[in-house]
């Protein structure tokens, strides 16, 4: 989260709405922002769509009948929630609800969802969503409605084809760099015809290796020119800086139909990719390689875009300096004790993990994370599905830092935004570290002055004041806390649970989800926080193998989830860092 200068922004009271929602979408598409803040990969609209697609797959033996209860509850879940959904439905939402809580998996619900789906395809809903946040942003500017319909929007401009860098340029250019005055809310309306859906057409450009004009014939066949003369092209080379080297070609891909130029660059990835890969079939000894940077154009556009690799969705996570990371390293190697069957099974997952990490293609990434997380997990049970097994292994480990990432980012943001504030600020207040300090702020009585003294200086910053406000709510009592982790359990839940379909549908259809990568940045997530509390658990000689670091925090997830319950608790000097930051 970062505050972005308001000197373009004639009125921010009567603007505030506007302002917030400008805020918002600038952290949602922020590369390194916490998977907690990102868009969902999903919104009600495609729920729908999932759950329907799910019901065929079961048919056709791809998905196991189980997944229907959970696809159908969380559906009802976010229905029950989205008010742009129930404003374009014409039938009882209470209804919908009921009749596919009672039974998920029956035909009755496969049709009340093809029902549903058919009432609210993404089109309309795009366009309601869009109707609703001219409203309320226009109108009452109710933070909580503004946070819930951007969320959706988001995600909804997302899977309509439209590539997050796009909307992230497109978006600060709107509300902070441009010349353009903003005068109050009604520039929403402005702002929102830069998304109208209407696909343009581009053509991309690239170099390759000289031997690649031998495969120029069946480049035709996949709509890609190879060109060994590139004389055609000379100038728009030159003034883009694009001049070919040393024997190289010029590819080129057209008539590619995409919302905007990086998704169209996605796109055209995606045909030089599948070329290098039938080359490969036939010409082993040199795999085919070449640069992913290349030239967007535009048809009837003299404004060519130069972009180059884009960023790996592993890549989006707060990493360690070189230093840091050696001493981590150092200190991970010096006290590992893992016996050498666990051993194994870790240096396995870490080679899977290496494999996506090192990987372009959106699939092996997807289908190795999930490899390296699987094989972690201790062997099952005969009573229970696979699915089920992986899903209350890991959830323990994400639970049981989730508190502690939400403050650890709230944190990072505060003193971002005003850290010479913020260090007096926690000078005087108790705890091991800053995290800890902001923590006993947050959720100790006797710290309301200070409390007031930071809830006065947010400004014109409505994003960071909003997020401190929820984080200082739920930090108001222990039981507050476990409700906010059995909301997470339940998320992650429905995640990992989706990412396992997702797998499913790569190898056995052949067919990509186009909120993969989302679902790649999860769980990269969920993977490294498993392998991070073993490799400290191992290195700190708790455990020595595998099994037993999961027992381990199974155990005291559940004593502390429970502890947290404990009816009349509340946070004090001597328990807040223990109830909030459990080992």
């Amino acid at each position: 989260m970062r505050f972005r200068s308001t000197r373009k922004w004639d009125d921010i009271t009567s603007s505030k709405g506007l302002l917030y929602f400008a805020q918002l979408i600038d952290e949602l598409l922020f590369d390194y922002t916490i998977d907690a803040y990102k868009p969902s990969a999903m919104n009600t609209a495609l729920l729908a769509s999932e759950a329907y697609s799910t019901f065929k797959k079961v048919e056709e033996g791809i998905i196991m009948k189980p997944n229907l209860e959970h696809v159908t509850r969380e559906f009802c879940s976010n229905l029950s929630r989205d008010m742009v959904a129930q404003s374009l439905l014409h039938v009882d939402v209470k209804g919908i609800i009921n009749s596919l809580s009672k039974a998920p998996t029956s035909h009755d619900s496969f049709i009340t969802l093809d029902l549903v789906r058919k009432q609210i395809p993404i089109h309309l809903y795009k366009k309601r969503n869009e109707e609703m946040l001219i409203s309320e942003i226009t109108g009452t500017q109710n933070l909580s409605a503004i946070r819930s319909l951007t969320r959706s929007y988001i995600t909804t401009l997302l899977n309509f084809g439209y590539s997050s860098k796009y909307i992230e340029r497109e978006s600060q250019q709107f509300f902070f760099y441009s010349s353009d005055r903003i005068s109050n809310g009604d520039a929403i309306r402005e702002y929102l015809k830069i998304f109208s859906g209407t696909l343009k057409k581009y053509t991309a450009f690239y170099k390759t290796p000289e031997y690649f004009a031998e495969f120029s014939e069946a480049a035709k066949r996949l709509d890609i020119d190879i060109y060994n003369d590139s004389r055609d092209f000379t100038e728009l080379l030159i003034d883009n800086n694009f001049e070919l080297k040393n024997g190289q070609n010029l590819l080129r891909v057209k008539a590619i139909d995409s919302q905007d130029p990086y998704s169209a660059k996605v796109a055209a990835d995606k045909g030089i990719e599948l070329l290098q890969t039938l080359i490969g079939l036939y010409h082993h000894k040199e795999p085919p390689r070449l640069s992913f940077e290349c030239l967007i154009i535009e048809e009837n556009s003299n404004k060519p875009l130069r972009s180059t690799k884009n960023l790996h969705p592993m890549h989006k996570c707060v990493d360690l300096k070189r230093g840091p990371a050696a001493k981590r390293l150092t200190k991970f190697v010096a006290g590992f004790s893992m016996k050498r069957e666990s051993f194994r099974k870790f240096h396995r997952s870490a080679e899977l993990h290496a494999l996506a990490l090192s990987s372009d293609s959106v699939e092996n990434q997807m289908i190795n994370l999930w490899i390296a997380l699987e094989s972690l997990i201790p062997s099952k049970g005969s009573d229970k599905a696979s699915i089920e097994h992986v899903v209350d292994s890991v959830i323990p480990f994400l639970n049981s830092s989730y508190i502690k990432k939400l403050l650890l980012s709230l944190c990072r943001d505060l003193f971002r935004w005003n850290g010479r504030f913020m260090k007096i600020l926690l000078k005087d207040i108790e705890g091991k570290d800053l995290v800890s300090r902001l923590a006993g702020l947050l959720s100790l009585q006797k710290h309301e002055s200070a409390r007031k003294r930071l809830e006065s200086s947010f400004g014109e910053f409505i994003l960071l004041s909003e997020r401190y406000n929820y984080i200082k709510g739920f930090l108001s009592s222990p039981d507050l806390v476990a409700e906010i982790l059995d909301r997470h359990k339940e998320r992650v839940s429905w995640q990992i649970r989706r990412i396992y379909r997702a797998r499913n549908l790569i190898v056995h259809e052949g067919t990509t989800p186009t909120f993969a990568k989302v679902l790649i940045e999860n769980i990269h997530d969920y993977l490294d926080t498993v392998v991070n509390a073993l490799m400290t658990m191992a290195s700190e000689g708790k455990i020595n193998t595998i099994e037993q670091g999961f027992k381990h925090v199974e155990l005291n997830y559940t004593a502390y989830h429970s502890a947290l319950r404990t009816k009349g608790l509340s946070f004090d000097e001597v328990n807040f860092e223990k109830l909030l930051f459990p080992r």
